[in-house]
């Protein structure tokens, strides 16, 4: 479990945790069915701060992509874009 203090941070996290590049790395060490908590423990994702537009942008796209996926539409436009933005976040 993860607190969170709003939506989008909620989002954020969620972004960074599902960005394509993220995955990769944690399925390098972890089976993909077997994600679990132990991810918090090796990627140290910055704390979350509503002032930061990378953090924002992180926030907005992943909310974005949820928004597609509920609709059942193609959001891989936005998980490329969502993937870039986590990697300067971590550059």
């Amino acid at each position: 479990m993860l607190d969170v203090y709003s939506e989008m941070e909620a989002y954020y996290v969620c972004g960074i945790i599902n960005a394509p590049i993220i995955t990769e790395v944690v399925d390098g060490y972890a089976i993909s069915t077997n994600r679990g908590v132990d991810v918090l423990k090796y990627i140290a994702i910055p704390k979350y701060d509503a002032t930061d537009e990378k953090h924002n942008a992180i926030a907005d796209i992943s909310k974005r992509i949820h928004g597609k996926a509920a609709e059942g539409k193609d959001y891989s436009a936005l998980e490329k874009q969502l993937s870039d933005t986590v990697f300067s976040l971590f550059a």
